[in-house]
């Protein structure tokens, strides 16, 4: 018979509130526990976790002896161990330390108040494990005794040691810093009873070091890890009726049939009809629980407001109701932006334009009841809405990129929810979209800089090129314009060379000639290779070569306009297009004005509304002319000088978990941690991503509150 007569006994597993964990105890820790190593972010999570979960059940007129009937709080587990010289932690060491602190930050609290001194002395027998005369803190590692001892007395930083311990002093930094904020001072003794009874863990009792390092490796790094999309699933189909398996086959097929078009296609997906139904809740709670990157928790936190009559199956029904509708549909959407496809080349630009998420507006548009057909066409309508946003920035050279993207959705999100029809969206984008087309008259002022704007005016430029192309028969060749396939792809062409020389006479001051010749009327875009051929050629000797290349190249040349080009000539007559041959007694100023006005109206007609399938407002022309015109976009440094923001005040963002921290400047700029000043928003919280997308505007927030610059931006703007 193998084994010992006395077996060792299983795993124990009790219930502990903080005042049982704390009570009488004092902990060792085991070898193979790492030291203490919770940073800024973990410390401000936990203790703002707690101050929420209390603050929803604390009242003015409650009595101290009611915290005793307040929602409870679980931390988790802990794992303990015994050895003859005493009890030790074997797991859990991170939550205990940072607990130890916030006693000992509350016992400096209570112990300045005369109606809490009771609470005082208590906490401060806790602190102690339960010794105050032997002075034994609940965590006897040596290593720590002084920093505590000094922390407990309210003494300065001392020469503590490792790195751990210093991070233990800075840990209760953070523990004051975040400590029942923004609760009044009344609720204090509430929150002490509410900490000691009401929050608790699960003491496991492995009984020897053997076992309890057996189940720390068991815990800590066996299996993988659940995924965000796991743990999704697990919440919105655990209460599904009859039977939580129900549902597990239709959630299989989805996952399998988006992430087969795309990396994590499923959990952008969710998040993406999350953010078009649940628009008027906030993506972002300011403690690190976002809809970007928990979307799980995110529903928690906002369960309340998404079913407030809320019965078993209810979470499912967000599943079977509004994710199982419409996946197929958004397969198709991403099939679209990753390959041209007829009918939807919208949505295939937007993406070779930089615009990462777009679908974010089309899953507001689109309703589960809508047909195939229906679905198609709003999806049409707005990527042909976003495509004229990105052209009507960036003529007039304004940013287009997923930031401001995000701002227009997040603007327009309401309006097309409430459009149920095509027609309805169609009215709500155009309302949107009218404002806009005055933004065509940059055509005539926009200059191409080839280290700035390039990407922009080759789209420009493919888009008019291409579409000559087609209404003249050729083809159209946008998407092997854009598309960069064959060796350089298609590159910007001057139509004037570099060298002043050759053109003196007719332009004689260089700064001039070098304006005109980057104005988009000097420009056409031709294949890599050819571009490269004809060198520094004089336009005039060029226009040959132009004419064996795309017509609005080849339109400079006199013989575009013989007798046999009866398609472009039709084109011309039907459009009312005023094309002209290069002339080289024309000065180039006017030759380059007159190009430039061709330009402009070959735009607007390839993105007037009807084509794109908007509604413009139809208004009386007199009511157009006493509209008031829209202000522009408020800034920093007017939210500072009308007293809606102060100089110096401390900015902080977070993603992936990780806090940024800035400082806004008396003239509107914004100090990262770098030291270097950035003019807005979105350029600062760019560039502390390493240059990711993001929303400067929502992603900073005013101090260690809840209020983001946009919050601000728009209380001013109502006020104003």
């Amino acid at each position: 018979m193998s084994g010992s007569s006395h077996p060792k006994k299983i795993v124990q597993a009790g219930p502990a509130t903080v005042r049982m964990l704390f009570e009488g105890n004092a902990y060792g820790l085991g070898y193979f526990q790492r030291r203490y190593a919770w940073e800024r972010l973990q410390v401000e999570k936990l203790m703002l976790d707690l101050v929420k979960k209390f603050e929803r059940e604390w009242q003015q007129n409650h009595q101290v002896a009611d915290a005793m009937t307040y929602e409870p709080y679980f931390l988790g587990s802990v794992i303990t161990y015994r050895r003859a010289d005493g009890k030790y932690l074997a797991d859990g060491q991170q939550r205990v330390v940072t607990l130890l602190l916030l006693l000992i930050r509350l016992y400096h609290l209570t112990s300045s108040r005369e109606d809490t001194r009771d609470q005082s002395a208590h906490l401060r027998t806790l602190i102690l494990g339960g010794d105050p005369v032997r002075r034994q803190f609940t965590i006897t590692d040596i290593g720590y005794r002084a920093c505590f001892n000094d922390l407990l007395n309210g003494k300065e930083f001392g020469a503590y040691g490792g790195p751990d311990v210093v991070r233990v002093f800075q840990a209760y930094q953070d523990v004051t810093q975040f400590c029942l904020q923004n609760l009044p001072g009344e609720a204090l003794p509430n929150f002490v009873t509410w900490l000691l009874e009401r929050v608790s863990l699960v003491e496991l009792d492995a009984g020897d070091p053997d076992r309890a390092l057996e189940m720390f490796v068991a815990m800590n790094d066996r299996g993988v890890r659940l995924t965000p999309l796991d743990l999704l699933k697990q919440y919105l189909l655990s209460d599904a009726l009859p039977d939580p398996g129900v549902h597990d086959a239709g959630w299989q097929s989805m996952q399998a049939t988006l992430d087969a078009v795309a990396k994590d296609a499923t959990l952008d997906f969710v998040r993406g009809v999350l953010r078009a139904h649940y628009f008027h809740l906030h993506p972002d709670d300011g403690d690190g629980i976002t809809l970007d990157e928990a979307p799980h928790e995110w529903l928690v936190r906002h369960e309340d407001a998404i079913w407030p009559r809320y019965k078993t199956g209810d979470h499912a029904t967000l599943f079977t109701e509004e994710l199982q509708p419409l996946y197929p549909f958004y397969a198709d959407l991403l099939r679209w932006a990753a390959a041209p496809v007829d009918g939807h080349l919208g949505t295939w630009f937007n993406t070779s334009n930089g615009i990462i998420r777009q679908f974010d507006l089309t899953m507001a548009a689109i309703r589960s009841g809508d047909d195939e057909d229906v679905m198609h066409r709003k999806a049409t309508l707005v990527a042909n809405f976003l495509d004229l946003f990105v052209v009507t920035r960036g003529l007039v050279a304004e940013n287009y990129g997923q930031a401001e993207i995000d701002e227009l959705v997040g603007e327009l999100r309401p309006a097309v929810r409430e459009s149920r029809t095509v027609h309805d969206l169609a009215v709500a984008l155009g309302k949107a979209a009218a404002e806009w087309y005055p933004r065509f008259g940059g055509v005539l002022t926009l200059r191409y800089r080839e280290r700035g704007n390039r990407p922009f005016v080759v789209y420009f430029l493919a888009r008019l090129t291409a579409w000559l192309e087609s209404r003249t028969g050729r083809g159209d060749r946008a998407v092997h314009m854009l598309s960069h396939i064959d060796g350089r792809g298609h590159e910007v062409e001057h139509l004037f060379t570099s060298r002043h020389a050759e053109y003196r006479d007719p332009l004689p001051d260089g700064d001039a000639y070098s304006r005109q010749r980057s104005r988009l009327g000097a420009l056409v875009l031709l294949e890599g290779s050819d571009n490269a051929s004809l060198g520094a050629l004089r336009l005039a000797d060029k226009l040959s070569a132009y004419r064996s290349h795309y017509l609005l190249a080849g339109s400079l040349h006199p013989d575009s306009y013989g007798r046999g080009e009866v398609r472009f000539r039709r084109f011309r007559e039907d459009e009312n297009l005023d094309f002209r041959a290069y002339d080289e007694t024309v000065p180039i100023p006017e030759f380059v004005e007159s190009r430039s006005r061709l330009f402009k109206a070959m735009a607007e007609k390839i993105w007037a509304a009807d084509r794109l399938g908007l509604i413009l407002p139809t208004e009386p022309a007199a009511a157009s002319r006493a509209r008031p015109r829209r202000r522009s976009r408020v800034t920093l440094a007017e939210l500072i000088r009308e007293g809606m923001l102060a100089p110096e005040t401390g900015l902080a963002g977070m993603r992936n978990r990780k806090m940024f921290r800035a400082t806004l400047l008396g003239d509107g700029r914004i100090r990262t941690a770098s030291g270097e000043p950035f003019p807005s928003p979105t350029a600062a919280a760019e560039a502390v991503l390493d240059g990711k997308s993001a929303n400067g505007w929502t992603f900073w927030r005013i101090g260690e509150g809840k209020e983001t610059l946009a919050e601000v931006r728009t209380r001013y703007e109502r006020r104003r």
